[in-house]
């Protein structure tokens, strides 16, 4: 609090749920706290009517941030695993679809990701694919959404039996871009907290921690 610009701060409501942007999550404010770094807010997110928990304590603050936002890795599992769930598709007489992920942030703004896909034919059980994915990602918040942008730097699928590769490359591809696409839709729709003064966190970088919190400061 030390040295910044004034603002306003309207805690007439705090107590009240806040979703003042339409999007993904609600929230809810569950505590407040003042200290000589400055005003704490602490949320509670819901996603689809269920209240998500951290899976650990959250990472500090950024230092010499004026506003700065962390939201909970459990919230970006839960647009994966959705955008996971809607990454099957139909191929002729093949399905295929996505049972598992792995991932990890990397530095330089890249994840590393890992998923194994179920390939049935003829709705049969036919052959186990993986897929070990490298990405690249620019996150920012405008607005009160999350805009990002997604690029895959590289990739590699496998297939168990082998000799079906040649067979389902074409749809290993294309559940992979499905994929990437849909976490870029979904988390297009991923709404921050609305904080309560006049000096709201917009246009600033977004980046995922090692924790897989994702963290934002101005």
């Amino acid at each position: 609090m030390k040295e910044s610009k004034s603002c306003d701060i309207d805690l007439s409501d705090f107590t009240e749920c806040k979703n003042s942007t339409s999007g993904l999550f609600n929230y809810e404010v569950k505590s407040l706290q003042l200290s000589e770094r400055g005003l704490s807010i602490f949320y509670c997110a819901s996603f689809n009517g269920k209240v998500l928990l951290p899976r650990s304590p959250l990472p500090p603050d950024p230092n010499n941030a004026n506003i700065s936002v962390t939201m909970s890795s459990t919230m970006l599992r839960e647009i994966i695993t959705l955008s996971a769930k809607e990454s099957s598709i139909q191929m002729n007489d093949l399905s295929a679809y996505i049972t598992k992920v792995l991932y990890s942030s990397l530095p330089d703004n890249k994840v590393q990701a890992t998923y194994w896909v179920g390939v049935n034919k003829y709705n049969e059980s036919f052959a186990q694919g993986q897929t070990k994915i490298l990405v690249s990602y620019v996150c920012k918040i405008l607005e009160d959404k999350l805009v990002s942008n997604i690029n895959i730097e590289s990739f590699e699928h496998s297939m168990i039996p082998p000799d079906s590769m040649d067979e389902l490359n074409n749809v290993m591809s294309a559940v992979m871009t499905k994929f990437i696409s849909t976490i870029i839709e979904m988390s297009s729709l991923w709404n921050t907290p609305p904080g309560i003064t006049s000096n709201p966190l917009n246009n600033a970088k977004a980046e995922l921690l090692k924790s897989r919190d994702l963290q934002a400061a101005n």
